[in-house]
């Protein structure tokens, strides 16, 4: 046999090979498939179907939809005509799906332009609608993101994720009735007294992990309810140069708590005695004449006497969590105290390497 025999044989070997592997991945259950498709994008999901028979319809039952501007292959020369194609394809695949149960949906869009704010609101009705069981929303929005009516009592929800990177604000109703949901992070929500209370999560029993990025602008306290809550993550902001926020905690059995503002004044009910891990991120705050080490552009800076303070009230707090297994501090602020106290040495329990660098 000539060269060129043995390696048309080997490429046919080959080809058969594929063939073959080809055959075994699509003999596999639906439940497979989809699981191997939810690694896609939810446009390369759909474009499977010019593989096979097997895999015509197989798309329109898919659990899963990713729909991201960013990585989808979109058309348009400019963003607004690649939101377009974005817009015309989601209406597409929603309207061709099998009306199935979903577990996951996904929209992330660094700007929505105002004509189609309505999309992620339709999205999220739509999942809700077929029993969603994790939702996450990532999108600079222009105006104030109101959540659909249908999602404020949804029963599936186990997982849910509403991020506005427009720093612009989430509206939500005073009271969540999600009986599934374990794990909740929001970015945008603003703290008023007519707004979203964090104090009742009686309707979300089976909540274990909080994570908030929130605005105070009538409010000055922030009430944490949460009887199965584990894992407590708070970025607070406020009005530039207000100070004296609070948080209380009433959360029996928080094992995690990792705390991002200004204000260090933390409360709580009971003794917090099951918490394992704290940290507390305060490094923009420093006395005025402070230098640093010029990493930090946005800080905020105050008069000696008034930082002593802070500082102090910094101590009490940690105080609090004195049974934590693991404090953790950014080493800057500990850098920034021991200027204020200079002929003070500021032992709290932890060595350098401790903290974070």
């Amino acid at each position: 046999m000539s060269s060129s025999d043995e390696e048309m044989s080997t490429r046919k070997k080959n080809r058969q090979e594929e063939e073959q592997a080809g055959d075994r991945i699509s003999s596999l259950g639906d439940e497979i498939l989809h699981k191997i498709m939810s690694f896609m994008n939810t446009k390369y999901a759909v474009q499977t179907c010019v593989l096979s028979k097997r895999w015509k319809y197989l798309w329109k039952s898919l659990p899963y939809l990713d729909f991201e501007l960013q990585t989808f292959p979109f058309k348009g020369s400019t963003y607004e005509e690649a939101v377009i194609s974005l817009i015309n394809f989601i209406t597409q695949v929603l309207f061709r799906r099998h009306r199935t149960d979903l577990v996951k949906v996904s929209f992330q869009s660094y700007n929505v332009p105002e004509p189609y704010a309505f999309i992620p609101q339709g999205l999220i009705a739509y999942a809700v609608d077929h029993n969603v069981q994790q939702l996450a929303i990532n999108c600079g929005y222009h105006r104030l993101f109101v959540m659909p009516k249908s999602f404020y009592s949804c029963k599936s929800l186990t997982t849910l994720q509403v991020l506005n990177n427009l720093r612009l604000r989430i509206e939500l109703p005073k009271f969540l009735a999600l009986p599934a949901l374990k794990s909740l992070h929001l970015r945008g929500v603003s703290v008023t007294k007519k707004g979203f209370n964090t104090e009742d999560f009686s309707a979300c029993p089976n909540l274990e992990t909080l994570r908030l990025e929130v605005f105070f602008e009538e409010h000055n306290t922030l009430f944490i309810n949460g009887p199965k809550l584990k894992r407590l993550e708070l970025s607070l902001r406020g009005p530039y140069g207000k100070f004296g926020l609070k948080v209380v905690i009433d959360a029996p059995k928080l094992k995690t708590f990792h705390y991002d503002a200004i204000d260090p004044i933390v409360c709580s009910f009971g003794d917090l005695a099951s918490i394992d891990d704290v940290n507390f991120s305060m490094y923009n705050c420093y006395p005025l004449g402070y230098e640093g080490d010029g990493e930090d552009e946005d800080y905020f800076d105050m008069p000696f006497d008034m930082y002593r303070e802070y500082v102090l009230h910094c101590v009490d707090t940690f105080k609090k969590f004195h049974q934590a297994k693991s404090l953790t501090l950014p080493w800057r602020t500990v850098e920034a105290w021991k200027f204020s106290f200079p002929s003070t040495s500021f032992t709290f329990g932890l060595a350098k390497e401790h903290a974070e660098e």
